[in-house]
């Protein structure tokens, strides 16, 4: 593969010229060849690629200098410059070539250092995530962190300290977070002193006022019955509770609580409700494969002023026509909250609308849903208000219903109960103790300073502390840790990093979060340099849960799939967004990429294998059969075209738009966030294409045309193979064999060295090689400068490929890479 840099065309021109390869060029030689090749487009009146040859120094070399020169001697080298069109160098051009400039680079690099970490403060994740390890309070919901504004991100990741700068409006979100912290870790206290205090408990018994919002079908005092799936992820519930809208309380505390359901599945698998389903014009089939699965969800009530949100808390799951009693434990907050309840894998419709069409076609009135814009348009407005209040007709529409074979969840019975007991919970003897009692405050805030700060602590630090909490309670004194630069910044000693520096980069590389306590020991008695020790920290580390963060966020950064989050809402795939698709497809890349760390296997598996993990939703929008449930679980790859990142949905979605694909913006994906070899930007004259979405002209004809311009087929001849290779994937990541105006999709290409291949299996099996070894200096690059909080430069080349070759020979497995960036001067060194 190429990296395309234009200003590079020059320098080919300076070895082409009329002078000789065969002599030996002097800087002043190599000057004239500048100026008079060179300077025309790259200098005060021309400035491509954002270089200036006349300004370019040939001599004492900083680092932005050493990467021109060091691009450009490996382009020629290698081969891969000039651009076919243009002369050939011969062997003894290149080898003057590279005779000029190595010792320049060689020299130069003995005298430029590693770039140094800035003093960086914690991230947004990285504060989230020490909060609650210090406090023991859930994040999931409540974020402390919520009015901090939001990080800055460079080269793609938002950890970097040249980015994470302070203003007046962190300082003021600090504080807001400090206090919003300590008193939830209070309020904790109050819940410890209710454990098992609350419990809620429906079908209510007869006589007692409904604790129930319904906006089901079917109910009695036995049970309910839950008949439809959220007709919209805007509206993402079907009955909530509790009913009472003017407290719309459901807890006291928040804790963890246990939910218990005794649920059956009702003619989930019965083609007679999908043949009613279908007369209503409704997609939505029984699917025997599927098991079907409802779920919890926690709501902000409707009145509330604050943001909805729509957050799940627990997940069940029934086999067809099967009765069970289920429980689960999970956090809930207190206050103001509702909890709804959606039957995920049922039909998706409105129950008012859906009632009155079928009791309106069960009387005959109407025979097809469509007859109501013909003249039953007042009567179906007013049945669809009956069902709002209770009345002889509302009964006769609920019973129609219940009689018919719809599937549905029956619910005898649900129970809440807790906050269950929580040990890691200050007691209220505690709090009173920590603030009369002089001595033990000092010993509570000499351990929680430790812990804070992420390091041993000298007397002379904390006396500022113990004198503020005389004044202003202990409390107050862990507000003001908070508030510190101790605790917000990432504070390290200068040149070889100390045990306890080592311990904080390796934790909040591999858990965005502070050290654990036996991190702690092992840095307290110096351990954590020692490699069989370090191999066996990395092994439990990524076993941790907390390590759930590494996974999700290193793969949404290394592989930019945050292009998901912002692609339009096209009506062509409104199920993969009302179904939330884009988070089974994220869910994939991360358990994907999980496993191939755990398992240390190839870097080749990244682009090869033929296994992946799927869940039974993310199945049928692939259309691969044969896995069932809501749970992800690894599935063995039938068909090729799958394979490795490129059959991914996050990577195919997040390369897209939304509306239609772009080889462009795909096969630049695979160039910068697959082999680390981003082209130079467009010129700024350059027309960007629209596709065509009518469907009457391929994207390879408006390509074709577009690269009849000289300076876009030198860039694009690198860039369009890739993504047109992808072209049989929808912008959601579906397999077509046309575009939706019915013309055959075209596949095939041609690499720039001449290889062809006819889709994207062929395009896989091209990369192979020295492509699997850019894929892994990529993602070993991305894993250094994610661990050390820091762009690498051409100063950390060397050290780049001392790793590379040590791994090579055994694929340069992906385990293996991340032991390495543990151990590397980068990591181990300020």
């Amino acid at each position: 593969m190429r990296l395309l840099l234009p200003f590079l065309i020059c320098v080919i021109c300076v070895i082409c010229g009329k002078k000789s390869a065969a002599s030996s060029l002097d800087e002043q030689g190599f000057r004239a060849f500048l100026d008079k090749h060179c300077v025309q487009c790259h200098g005060p009146d021309k400035e491509k690629g954002d270089v200036r040859f006349d300004q370019l120094p040939l001599s004492s070399l900083n680092a932005d200098h050493l990467e021109t020169w060091k691009t450009a001697l490996e382009q020629v080298t290698e081969f891969d410059m000039p651009p076919e069109d243009d002369l050939a160098l011969s062997d003894e051009e290149i080898a003057h070539f590279k005779n000029y400039l190595e010792p320049a680079i060689a020299s130069a690099l003995d005298n430029v250092s590693r770039e140094q970490v800035v003093l960086r403060r914690l991230n947004q994740e990285e504060y989230r995530n020490t909060v609650r390890d210090l406090f023991g309070i859930n994040i999931t919901v409540e974020d402390p962190a919520r009015s901090v504004p939001p990080d800055e991100v460079a080269h793609g990741f938002d950890n970097l300290g040249s980015a994470l700068t302070i203003s007046d409006l962190h300082i003021d979100a600090y504080l807001a977070a400090a206090e919003d912290v300590v008193s939830r870790w209070e309020a904790r206290a109050a819940a410890a002193a209710e454990a098992d205090s609350f419990r809620l408990e429906v079908p209510v018994a007869p006589g007692e006022k409904p604790l129930i919002y319904w906006r089901g079908l079917n109910r009695t005092e036995e049970y309910i019955d839950l008949m439809h799936s959220a007709w919209t992820n805007r509206r993402f519930k079907t009955f909530v509770f509790p009913a009472k809208q003017t407290d719309n309380r459901l807890l006291p505390h928040g804790g963890t609580y246990r939910i218990t359901v005794d649920a059956e599945t009702l003619h989930t698998d019965d083609p007679r409700g999908a043949e009613i389903i279908a007369k209503l014009g409704l997609d939505w089939e029984p699917d025997p494969e599927e098991t079907p699965r409802f779920g919890f969800f926690l709501r902000r009530p409707a009145r509330s002023i604050t943001p909805n949100i729509d957050q799940r808390v627990a997940t069940f799951e029934l086999e067809h026509g099967e009765r069970k009693t289920m429980s689960v434990e999970t956090w809930l907050p207190g206050g103001l909250y509702t909890l709804g309840i959606n039957f995920d894998s049922g039909p998706r419709f409105d129950p008012s609308q859906t009632a009155a069409l079928l009791y309106l076609m069960k009387q005959k009135r109407i025979t097809n849903p469509k007859e109501i814009s013909t003249g039953y348009d007042g009567e179906f407005s007013e049945l669809r208000n009956v069902m709002k209040r209770p009345s002889e007709t509302q009964q006769a529409i609920v019973d129609h219903i219940g009689s018919l074979p719809l599937p549905r969840i029956r619910f005898h019975s649900i129970v809440i109960e807790g906050p269950l007991e929580d040990q890691n919970a200050p007691t209220t003897d505690y709090l009173s103790r920590v603030n009369e009692d002089t001595n033990f405050q000092r010993e509570e805030l000499t351990r929680f300073a430790r812990r804070t700060f992420r390091r041993p602590v000298t007397e002379e630090e904390l006396q500022p502390y113990f004198e503020y909490a005389e004044k202003n309670g202990y409390r107050g004194a862990l507000k003001a840790m908070l508030c510190s630069p101790h605790f917000l910044y990432h504070r390290e000693n200068d040149g070889n990093l100390n045990d306890h520096a080592i311990a904080n980069r390796l934790s909040y590389f591999l858990w965005n979060s502070m050290p654990d306590d036996e991190l702690f020991e092992l840095a307290s008695v110096g351990k954590l340099r020692d490699e069989s020790v370090l191999r066996a920290q990395l092994t439990r580390m990524l076993a941790d849960e907390k390590a759930q963060s590494f996974y999700d966020r290193f793969t949404h950064q290394w592989l930019g799939l945050g292009n998901m989050d912002d692609m339009p809402a096209s009506q062509n795939f409104v199920v993969y967004h009302d179904f939330f698709i884009k988070d089974l497809f994220r869910e994939e890349t991360t358990r994907f990429f999980e496993h191939l760390l755990k398992t240390n296997a190839p870097a080749a598996d990244l682009v090869h294998a033929d296994y992946t993990f799927m869940n039974s939703a993310l199945a049928r929008h692939y259309r691969h059969e044969g896995v069932t449930g809501s749970a992800f679980e690894k599935v063995a790859l039938k068909d090729p075209q799958r394979r490795g990142l490129l059959g991914q949905g996050s990577v195919l979605t997040t390369s897209a738009n939304g509306i239609d694909t772009s080889p462009v913006v795909r096969g630049i994906w695979v160039l910068e966030h697959l082999l680390g070899t981003p082209p130079a930007p467009p010129p700024p004259d350059v027309e960007v294409l629209e596709p065509d979405t009518t469907g009457t002209t391929t994207i390879r004809e408006m390509y074709a045309a577009h690269r009849t311009q000289a300076e876009c087929n030198r860039c694009h001849e690198d860039i369009d193979p890739l993504g047109f290779a992808l072209e049989n994937f929808n912008p959601v990541g579906q397999w077509r064999d046309q575009y939706e105006g019915g013309l055959p999709v075209d596949a095939t290409g041609q690499m720039p060295d001449g290889r062809e291949f006819q889709n994207v299996e062929g395009l896989r099996d091209l990369m192979r090689g020295s492509t699997i070894d850019l894929v892994a200096k990529h993602l070993l690059t991305n894993f250094l400068t994610t661990a050390t909080g820091r762009e690498m430069t051409v100063a950390d080349d060397e050290e780049i490929q001392s790793i590379l070759a040590s791994t090579a020979k055994d694929g340069h497995r992906l385990n293996d890479l991340l032991f390495a960036t543990l151990t590397s001067q980068a990591f181990t060194n300020k």
